[in-house]
């Protein structure tokens, strides 16, 4: 079970401009990382030229956090873990943890990357990434049920929130087709204009043996 609302208009997974930065530093190192792994050649190179870079603004709080990245994506977790300790009290907090949570999940250790964005959730709690890194790292390390019960209780928690209501119906649907109708209803009563809500809604009528219902929807 991997919890995804892909395809749907999403809002963006955090609010603030450092979140934002944040995302444009992963997709900056994953095409760092993929460059090098297609041309066959070592990362050294780019990595000498970041340090450059690091010398002349060692104080760049966003700087050392996309090295750091950049290092976990090619394997050198101990750069990497430098570079973050290195950019703490330098950039926002949440996207400190954010860049901590992502090295420890790259570097295969996914209870201190769960501790990390649970720490997230602390000071951003509708941040829509966390929420889905949870899950996710719920459902491979204690199973599904973990990653619904997490949704659950944050949905509970906020009713009204279109995106995390989402989230949520994306873990029930193989778990609990019938819960997760139930759950479909509500958002749509919320969110009548929610198009992606009522596809799954009339997706799941139909499993369920509903057919009327399904194409009354």
């Amino acid at each position: 079970m991997r919890v995804s609302t892909k395809g749907t208009r999403t809002a963006r997974t955090h609010t603030s401009s450092p979140a934002t930065t944040w995302g444009e530093r992963q997709r900056l190192s994953s095409s760092f990382a993929n460059a090098s792994a297609d041309s066959g050649r070592s990362p050294d190179g780019p990595l000498e030229r970041l340090d450059e870079a690091l010398d002349l603004r060692p104080d760049d709080g966003e700087l050392r956090l996309f090295a750091a990245e950049a290092h976990a994506r090619v394997g050198r977790f101990d750069a990497a873990r430098a570079q973050l300790a290195a950019a703490k009290g330098k950039t926002k907090r949440t996207s400190w943890l954010r860049q901590e949570a992502e090295i420890e999940g790259y570097a295969g250790a996914p209870g201190s990357a769960m501790d990390s964005w649970r720490s997230v959730l602390e000071e951003e709690p509708l941040a829509i990434d966390a929420h889905t890194a949870i899950a996710n790292l719920l459902a491979a390390t204690e199973g599904p049920g973990a990653a619904v019960a997490h949704l659950d209780a944050a949905g509970e928690r906020f009713p009204y929130h279109q995106e995390l209501q989402r989230l949520r119906l994306a873990s029930l649907r193989q778990q609990d087709p019938q819960r997760a109708v139930e759950l479909a209803g509500r958002i749509c009563e919320h969110h009548p204009e929610d198009a992606w809500t009522r596809k799954e809604r009339a997706l799941l009528l139909q499993r369920l043996g509903r057919t009327a219902e399904a194409f009354a929807e």
